[in-house]
């Protein structure tokens, strides 16, 4: 059994894909963390129209409490940070942070102190009392966690004080502080490059004329991006914007693009940004479309991003056909199941679905 187990959670020497060796700043190492080679299948929720031959990626299995697709970007950012010996690492966030809960978890396995400077939700109430979703998971990891007023600007009142922080700890324990941030956006992106290497070898340029998928940061989108246009592919690449209007990420992945020497291409030119899907429905009727996917696919999204993305999906293919290159779709699932658990969802359908056995017995066909 020599060698068993002796994979997960270590540090590798990490070869980039061939195509991709061109780039500046490739990273040399990772951690093993994620499942890769994550499923392609055929995908149709009833609320999808007529026409529409759609996919999807499963970025939600890259694992149990690790899934989704913040993982990918995780396993190389921590091995930057152990490659620093930092005994910390700190990162801003909402409290139902999908990355907020991978970085508590990690941190945890790699005998690190997680230090989280959360914004509590203004859509969820319920999200810190009791803890629920993301938030429980990285109470019962031990992390430290910050909390700020709903109404705090991410970027000018948060963001700052994460070098606070840091100094205060350094001072007390003597050791260096990880600060997750845009600095390691050009690092961050291989994982998304092995995402589109991933999907060369499952035949998307042979099956598949568009890719759709959330962004929050930008970074996966850039990721699909630079995959897309080093391969030479004629796959479109389309991202539904989160949190900021298209100018943040068109800027975002501007600056990526400059980072790793693409200096020669444009961010308009090898992504699309759906905007204006991020606060248009109200919570109740994205839970319900989450409900609606769910029952008819057995697939989980989340009412923050992967509700709302797969909505813009359907809208826009409904209503600007036009910005999509074909029919013939992928959406890649980015994970988020555990925020999904921060809400009272209303019933899937009106009539019964749970019931007690003496409510039943009487009329056992009708239930069934």
């Amino acid at each position: 059994m020599h060698g068993f187990g002796n994979s997960y959670g270590k540090i590798t020497e990490y070869t980039p894909p061939f195509w991709s060796t061109c780039l500046e700043k490739k990273p040399t190492h990772k951690i093993n963390l994620a499942m890769t080679m994550t499923p392609v299948h055929r995908w149709q929720p009833r609320i999808m129209p007529q026409g529409l031959d759609l996919y999807i990626k499963r970025d939600d299995m890259t694992g149990s409490c690790l899934g989704g697709n913040k993982i990918r970007k995780l396993e190389f950012v921590f091995a930057e940070a152990l490659k620093r010996d930092c005994g910390s690492y700190i990162k801003c966030g909402n409290a139902q942070s999908n990355e907020c809960r991978a970085i508590a978890l990690i941190a945890a396995q790699l005998d690190m102190n997680a230090y989280l400077l959360l914004r509590k939700n203004p859509r969820s109430p319920m999200s810190l009392s009791p803890p629920r979703g993301n938030f429980k998971i990285m109470e019962m990891c031990v992390a430290k966690m910050i909390l700020f007023p709903e109404n705090y600007d991410y970027e000018t009142e948060i963001l700052p004080k994460q070098t606070i922080v840091a100094d205060a700890i350094h001072a007390k324990t003597g050791k260096t502080c990880f600060i997750d941030g845009k600095m390691f956006n050009s690092t961050a992106i291989h994982g998304y490059l092995n995402v589109w290497d991933e999907l060369l070898q499952q035949g998307i340029g042979e099956e598949i004329d568009d890719v759709v998928v959330a962004t929050s940061s930008g970074v996966t989108l850039a990721g699909l991006a630079v995959g897309n246009q080093l391969t030479d592919s004629k796959v479109k690449i389309h991202g539904v914007a989160m949190r900021k209007d298209d100018k943040f990420f068109y800027d975002i992945i501007d600056d990526i693009l400059r980072d790793v020497g693409m200096t020669h291409v444009k961010s308009r030119d090898v992504v699309d940004i759906i905007d204006g899907y991020q606060r248009t429905d109200s919570l109740e009727d994205i839970l319900r479309l989450c409900n609606e996917i769910a029952s008819s696919t057995g697939v989980l999204c989340d009412p923050t991003y992967g509700g709302r993305a797969v909505k813009a999906l359907r809208d826009e293919f409904v209503h600007n056909r036009h910005r999509f290159k074909g029919n013939r779709i992928l959406y890649i699932h980015t994970g988020g199941i555990f925020s999904v658990f921060d809400h009272n969802l209303p019933p899937a359908k009106k009539d019964m679905n749970t019931c007690n056995w003496e409510d039943v017995e009487t009329n056992l066909m009708k239930f069934v």
